[in-house]
This record gives C-alpha cells, structure tokens and sequence, in this order.
C-alpha cells in the first residue's frame, strides 16, 4: 500500500484549535473512541484560546514545566511557555531533563529537585511534554507531598505508547540514515530514556500506564497534523508508511496519546515538537497558558 501524503493549508495562516475531527479525512483508518462528555475539555480551550485572556495567578501561583526526551540538547525548548506564563505573573520552574534516565529514574531526580525548590505549602500546576508528561505522572504517583501540592496535571501528547519511529530504528531500520539513528539512539547517553519510549519500555511502567488512575485533576491534549514543521519529531513519511490512514502527530499516533481517565483537550495540525517550539503561525505560549487556564477552571 502506498503512503498517504496529505498537504497542509499555507503555514502562514494564524492556527485554530477547531476542527479536530478533520482527522478522519486525512487519516481514515484511525480507530478514535468517542470522548466522553464529562471529560471533554476541547469546547474550553477554544474559549480560551479565543478569548485570549491571560490566566492570572490567583489560589496557584507556581508552574512546574516539565520537557521530554532529547529536550537537555534542544535550545528553546518550553521558552514560549516560559515567557507567557511568567508575563502573566506566574513562578515558572523548569525541571531539569536528562535523556540518559528511564522514566522511573526520571520522575525520582525530579521529585528530589522540586523537593528543594517549592515552598512547603505551596501550590502548582505541573505541566509535561511526551515523555516529560509521563515522568509527571509517574512522580504524582510515587510522592505524596508532590500529590499534596498539586492542584493538576496538564500532559500534552503524552508518550503513553510507543514510538513508532524509534521501533524500526533500532529494531528495523531501512537506509543509511535510519541505521545512524538506531546507532544514535541505543547509545549510553541516551539509551534508557529512549527504551521507555520504545516496545523495549520498563515493564513496571508498562503496567502502571495499563492500571492508570490520575491521582490529580488531569487534563491531556491530543493532536494530529499532516505536515512536519520542524526538524526534530517530524517523521509524517515514516509514519504515513508504517500506519497508512492512521492519525499520528509525527512521532506518535494519536490513539496513543491518550492518558486513561483524564480530560481531553483535542486539536488538529499540532506537530508533536511544535507545541513546545511553535512555529508556522502558532503559539506555544498562549497553548499553553490557556491549557492552564482549563485545568485552573
């Protein structure tokens, strides 16, 4: 079966969050289960993001950002979001992201970090990127002071399943450059943080991914896109070969983003980079200031 290739509208058009279920038009094979109307938070964002109101720091003044795998070696990563959020008043802590570390190794470094850094009482919202967004989790789960503080949880595309991607360069790599990459990625500075992306994850996260609860008020944004806008996590072709019809946002399908249990916030045209860089007429900043302003509602 040959690749589904789709074009995108020009880039220079402001980005919209409507029209989510464009996917079916591009992607017709995915299997996407309705979200329950409960747990729905798509009408919210839109409100917000064309309300364009700045979420103001008011019962929770702290955001703890929290970047994905790679993120120690690209610049700018989470900068929008450290800029907007800080211009609306917020104390805006970055933690530290080391690809080295699987995601259990990961979220303990980060609980010891912000053991030392927030205040006993105070108060945040924790926000994550891929496997960022997963580590959060993991940590919310395994640290009840880190619970206690927590006033939510906000995950976009979450690594819930596996890459695709990093698969078949490690396990089935086609050319020259894929090769390179599996080489690249089973290296030791990378090595365990990629394998709990991959079908090689720790089994223990795998299970509790499998029973997952949120321990805190969660809200997860999905998106698909059909053209890559960026250098890194951009691989529409591989995986328009691999999963032909089958929604993804460049690194991972879109089935395979969603967190049990949480909210949903659900957008089209979102590479799965460009949430945390921007670009091509969209803002990460204002995502995710108003991501907060949903999950602070």
């Amino acid at each position: 079966m040959s690749p589904i290739i789709v074009n995108r509208p020009d880039s220079t058009s402001p980005w919209t969050p409507q029209g989510f279920g464009a996917y079916a038009e591009h992607y017709p094979h995915t299997a996407w289960d309705p979200v329950p109307a409960d747990r729905d938070q798509t009408d919210a964002f839109v409100a917000g993001w064309m309300t364009n109101e700045p979420c103001q720091p008011q019962q929770v003044g702290t955001i703890v950002l929290s970047p994905g795998l790679f993120s120690e070696f690209l610049p700018g990563c989470f900068a929008a979001a450290m800029r907007a959020l800080s211009d609306a008043g917020f104390r805006v802590i970055r933690t530290r992201a080391r690809s080295r570390f699987g995601i259990r190794d990961q979220a303990a470094r980060i609980a010891a970090e912000l053991a030392g850094t927030l205040g006993p009482e105070e108060r945040f919202v924790w926000c994550g990127h891929s496997k960022g967004a997963i580590e959060l989790l993991y940590a919310l789960d395994t640290d009840d002071r880190l619970r206690d503080g927590c006033a939510a949880a906000v995950v976009a595309q979450p690594a819930v399943g596996m890459s695709r991607v990093v698969d078949r360069w490690q396990n089935h790599p086609r050319g020259l450059r894929e090769r390179m990459g599996g080489v690249l990625l089973s290296s030791p500075p990378v090595r365990a943080g990629v394998r709990d992306i991959s079908a090689a994850r720790d089994p223990i996260v795998s299970d509790w991914l499998a029973d997952f609860k949120p321990v805190v008020p969660t809200v997860c944004a999905v998106s698909w896109s059909i053209r890559p806008t960026s250098w890194v996590d951009s691989y529409h072709r591989t995986l328009n070969e691999m999963a032909p019809g089958h929604a993804h946002d460049g690194q991972f399908l879109l089935v395979d983003q969603r967190i049990p249990g949480a909210s949903l916030v659900c957008l089209p045209e979102l590479d799965h980079a460009q949430v945390v860089f921007g670009g091509h007429s969209f803002d990460a900043g204002r995502f995710w200031q108003t991501l907060v302003q949903v999950a602070l509602q």
